[in-house]
This record gives structure tokens, sequence and C-alpha cells, in this order.
């Protein structure tokens, strides 16, 4: 072969590795925009939207000794909603210490009911970091939570401020910007 046969070669390799990894950048935009469009139409199918009211809920907590009470209008509260054998559940409760949460803004975990205490890996977690825990499967299905890690923020006269997954720190820490800022006396 002679010299500009070897340099066409070369040429047409070098197309055809960065055809390829265009077309891996493309296929991985599509997959956010599906995963994206997912989401918003679980959201529309669901009965939650922004300004709908959450439900009375009272509950003893399991890893402090405080009531959750939501008809207090003690302020701003965060409901995260999880799953004792949810692994992406585990790694959000992990890394709270990193959560940028207003001190007047409640935290509440809310768990599915399991079988077996074993599956609460994180109880002692929740319990070192003095945030409150309640068992209660029903406000999963009366709230309609397609997916779990979960949040859902309201406000003091229990309206739903915002709501979405929330399957990483940097999810939960968008939701909590949403809130309103509380004025102090």
């Amino acid at each position: 072969m002679g010299q500009p046969w070897v340099t066409a070669y070369i040429i047409q390799w070098v197309v055809i590795g960065l055809l390829l990894i265009m077309f891996y950048q493309t296929l991985k935009l599509l997959g956010q925009y599906i995963r994206k469009v997912e989401k918003i139409e679980r959201n529309t199918k669901r009965g939650l939207s922004v300004k709908n009211r959450f439900p009375k809920f009272h509950a003893e907590s399991l890893t402090t000794a405080s009531t959750i009470d939501t008809t207090s209008g003690k302020g701003n509260r965060l409901f995260l909603f999880v799953s004792p054998t949810c692994k992406a559940c585990e790694d959000v409760l992990l890394d709270l210490h990193t959560l940028h949460l207003d001190p007047r803004t409640e935290l509440t975990v809310i768990s599915m009911k399991s079988g077996e205490d074993s599956d609460f890996k994180y109880l002692k977690i929740l319990q070192e970091k003095n945030i409150s825990m309640v068992l209660d499967q029903s406000l999963f299905e009366s709230l309609g939570i397609p997916s779990l890690p979960y949040g859902i923020v309201i406000d003091e006269q229990r309206n739903i401020v915002n709501y979405g997954e929330a399957g990483s720190i940097q999810e939960v820490n968008e939701l909590v910007a949403s809130l309103p800022i509380l004025e102090t006396a």
C-alpha cells in the first residue's frame, strides 16, 4: 500500500471512532430525556400537585422522642419516603449530613413497614443524627408515592410546596431549595 492509502485508512478509523463517541453521547442524552419525560408523566398521573394539601398526620417517632404532627403549623417540613430494602434510600440517608436544610425546617423519614426489624439498616443512623422516622404504609398509598426514595416538602398550612424523586442528596437539596424563606419575628 502507498502512503495515501495508509493515511486514508487511518482517517477512516478516526472518523468511525468519533462517530461512535457521538452515538454514545446521543444515547446518553436520549436516556436522560426519556427519564425526565417519564418523571413528568408519573407526576401528572398521580394526584399530587403543588398547593394540594398534605393529609393530616400524627405519629410517634421511632428514632427520637418527638411526635410528628402536621396539624400544628410549626413550620416547613420535608418528608422523605423510603423503604427498608431500598439501596438508593440507604445511600440518601447516609448522606443526610450534607443536606442544606434550614434549621426551622423539620425533616421526617417515613418508611414502609417491613416484616423484619433487621431490614432497618439505617435506623441507628437516624437515631444518631436525631432525625425522626415513622412507619406508615397507608400514607404511601394515600399519596400515591410513585418511586423510592421520594420527597415531599410542605409549608406551615400543609400545602405541598414541592415533590419529586429523591434518589440523591442533590435531588433532595433541589426539593428543599423551593421552600419559602421563613421570616423571624
